[in-house]
């Protein structure tokens, strides 16, 4: 009777704080209304899509002698406005900045040993017949020390009335380019926009898209802001989504590309997944989403080095770990801060905890919320309660635990976040929770995301374990379901694999090179940090190595496995 009770009052409580949920969904729908006007986004598409890259059609001329050039200067005055507006090289379209008359263009990290076959075509800013020709010789340099050092080589474009200078600059990384209206504002609704991917080593993709801004509380706070990009197929008059597979990627339409505005290295995420899809190679594991490095350019101002990745699609993660999405639920663990549109459960008073409705087949918040209440039990510390159980002693968690807890996944997890230092970040914020149906009931698997905050400098994050994520730590704390001896042939397996030294190095140090050998952190830097220089992350990987001596000796210590 009192527990019915007690599950009465939680329904109850539930329902209070969903109450909110009409507004903020009427709100949500009106937008998309608007946003499905033809007027509002297909229209403009069209108009976008008819701007394109394919207007780019004048190719660019061979050298032009320095005494041709003073001559074309002494006939012409200098234009005061533009002459050339687009620029692609074949089909990939180049980078455009317009204030410092800057184009970017991609080679690929793979052909810098002789410089590949350039086929430039420009478009005409105002439609006048115009001439386009090098004035610096680029061959005269090393393809791999042009693209490293980020050597910008100068162009001129001229008319039988006037003449301009602008320059090229190459990269090895990819290339995104976003192009809107002018009067578009940039915010948490989708506006019209062309997207164009390009790069060395795959078919550029010019598609018409839909694009908001996203990052939760960082929408408004920093410079460089983050995307979310859908891909539109206008054929026939017709607007739907467009699934394309991206520099190689997985074929999808919706697409992230994240700045990372928090690290300076701009790099922690994607090193981060990297290490994530290989630490799970093999294994059954939520979030193993890819992503490349590219520079982006929106609205013809240059904007950075971003990650360009897969958006996380519960539906498709839950069958990516042998679940079943007609079945299973999925939350996220956030910081009220964080908090969006989606219904939203609060126990930061005795669990620590934000919990954010991801998926539910039958949409059903409450039901998903009710599920997750073991796992929220079992990460309660001492004196704290909830709504449908408190604090449990050391014999009820450990059945509670083996009845809820895979063993293996939790300490892989536990495992991970050490070696990467997650703090709160991917803990008790951008953590997912898979719940997935059994025969006996359900069970619990966890998976990061927007792993940014990661991997941080310093000894004095390297001398300790973090040991806030409670629900693994008392699990090793009482051995519960044998997770001591798991954890340990764990890091074994991972200390002579992927975390041996060479491994590490491997693993920080060649993306150091591999970023640098592309030129794009210098200018990275340059925008951002007050002043163009190499990327360094040889400060990570010597916290790392220290972190992974801090857990060896803790497992030694702490945790021990007694034959």
């Amino acid at each position: 009777m009192r527990l019915r009770l007690l599950f009465t009052i939680f329904i109850i409580l539930l329902v209070v704080s969903l109450m909110v949920l009409p507004v903020s969904h009427l709100d949500n729908m009106q937008r998309i209304s608007q946003q499905n006007d033809p007027s509002r986004s297909i229209e403009p598409m069209f108009s976008l899509m008819a701007e394109g890259p394919q207007n780019a059609v004048i190719p660019v001329n061979p050298i032009l002698d320095i005494e041709d050039c003073w001559a074309l200067e002494d006939t012409r005055s200098y234009s005061e406005s533009p002459l050339v507006c687009a620029m692609r090289n074949g089909d990939s379209v180049l980078g455009f900045d317009a204030l410092s008359r800057t184009f970017y263009c991609t080679l690929g990290m793979d052909t810098q040993e002789s410089w590949p076959e350039l086929s430039l075509y420009a478009e005409s800013a105002d439609s006048v017949p115009v001439e386009i020709a090098w004035v610096d010789d680029y061959a005269y340099d090393a393809c791999a020390d042009a693209i490293r050092e980020g050597y910008r080589y100068e162009l001129i474009a001229y008319t039988d009335q006037s003449y301009e200078y602008f320059g090229i600059v190459f990269t090895g990384l990819p290339i995104v380019t976003i192009h809107t209206q002018e009067d578009a504002v940039f915010s948490e609704d989708y506006i019209p926009a062309r997207v164009c991917v390009s790069s060395a080593a795959h078919d550029a993709v010019i598609s018409a898209a839909q694009v908001h801004l996203r990052g939760g509380g960082q929408l408004t706070a920093v410079t460089k802001k983050a995307y979310r990009l859908e891909l539109h197929d206008l054929t026939g008059g017709a607007d739907k989504k467009r699934r394309e597979g991206l520099l190689g990627m997985d074929a999808d339409s919706d697409w992230l590309l994240i700045g990372n505005a928090s690290d300076p290295t701009a790099v922690r995420n994607s090193l981060c997944f990297d290490l994530w899809r290989r630490w799970n190679e093999g294994a059954s594991a939520g979030n193993m989403l890819q992503d490349q490095l590219v520079e982006v350019f929106v609205r013809d101002e240059y904007m950075g080095l971003y990650q360009l990745m897969q958006r996380v699609q519960p539906e498709k993660e839950l069958i990516r770990i042998g679940g079943n999405p007609l079945t299973d639920s999925a939350v996220r663990l956030v910081i009220g801060t964080n908090a969006g549109e989606k219904p939203t459960l609060n126990v930061k008073e005795s669990a620590n905890m934000w919990v954010e409705y991801r998926y539910d087949a039958e949409n059903q918040p409450m039901r998903t919320f009710s599920r997750f209440m073991d796992f929220a039990q079992l990460c309660l510390r001492e004196g704290k309660s909830l709504e449908r159980g408190s604090y449990l002693s050391d014999d009820a968690f450990c059945e509670l635990a083996e009845k809820r807890i895979p063993v293996s996944p939790m300490m892989s997890y536990f495992l991970f976040s050490q070696v990467c230092g997650f703090t709160a970040d991917n803990v008790y914020n951008n953590l997912y929770i898979w719940i997935l149906e059994q025969n006996d009931g359900y069970v619990y698997q966890v998976s990061p995301w927007d792993m940014d905050v990661s991997l941080p400098v310093g000894l004095e994050f390297a001398s300790a374990m973090e040991l806030s994520f409670y629900l693994p730590l008392r699990m090793l704390n009482l051995d519960a379901a044998g997770s001591r001896r798991e954890i340990h042939k764990l890091w074994q397996e991972k200390r002579t694999t992927l975390l041996s030294s060479q491994s590490l190095y491997d693993w920080i140090i060649g993306t150091e090179d591999r970023i640098n050998a592309s030129g794009a952190y210098l200018r990275e830097s340059e925008k951002y940090h007050g002043g163009a220089v190499p990327l360094s992350l040889s400060e990570i990987l010597y916290y790392t190595e220290n972190r992974l001596d801090t857990i060896e000796r803790t497992l030694q210590s702490e945790w021990p496995v007694y034959e």
